[in-house]
């Protein structure tokens, strides 16, 4: 993939946009985050669905959350074709990922391979796949105001971005590559056949 830089003050969550995924709370921290670093902006990548509390869709329920003056500074771009991917979190200076309850998201996995600086929840199966402060960040994925100064974080600090970005990357490539996965599903039914 060719170089693709990044957009200024780019904050990137892509998943589905429901309340388990913690967008809720990371729109509500946009006031506190442009508060700080008043060129921020927010990509939600992702499709709708149905609130079941009001009926409507979540993103208009997130919309009329969203104060008028900070309208512009939060974009839905609807579902990103798979490829598309890659140059969309190439552009990103932040990954973030509050989601309340997950498996093992893919998206996050997709952000630390890709290098970027990732802030994700420290619920669920977040410590292990984050160790704070060495390959991204935790935050609490109920308080917008804990994903808000992470976030802070890393958007002031290029340094701290960079290196978690790198370190991130490199726990990609040593647990996560398609080699060391493969290797590790082949041992464990070789272990079952004993």
């Amino acid at each position: 993939m060719p170089y693709i830089p990044e957009t200024d003050g780019a904050i990137l969550f892509i998943g589905t946009l429901c309340e388990k995924k913690g967008i809720r709370q990371l729109v509500q921290a946009m006031p506190e985050i442009a508060a700080h670093v008043p060129h921020a902006q927010l990509w939600a990548a992702g499709r709708d669905t149905l609130n079941p509390r009001t009926g409507h869709s979540f993103i208009a329920d997130l919309q009329n959350d969203i104060p008028d003056k900070l309208r512009e500074k939060v974009t839905f771009l609807g579902p990103i074709p798979n490829e598309d991917l890659p140059r969309l979190i190439a552009r990103a200076q932040v990954c973030v990922y509050p989601s309340h309850m997950e498996a093992m998201p893919i998206a996050c996995l997709e952000g630390l391979a890709c290098g970027k600086a990732v802030v994700f929840s420290q619920t669920g199966p977040g410590p292990e796949l984050i160790d704070d402060e060495q390959d991204g960040l935790l935050c609490d994925p109920y308080d917008p105001q804990s994903i808000a100064s992470q976030v802070v974080r890393l958007l002031a600090d290029v340094e701290l971005r960079r290196k978690l970005g790198s370190q991130a990357r490199q726990k990609a490539l040593q647990q996560f590559s398609l080699d060391v996965l493969l290797k590790r599903n082949i041992e464990f039914y070789q272990k079952c056949l004993v």
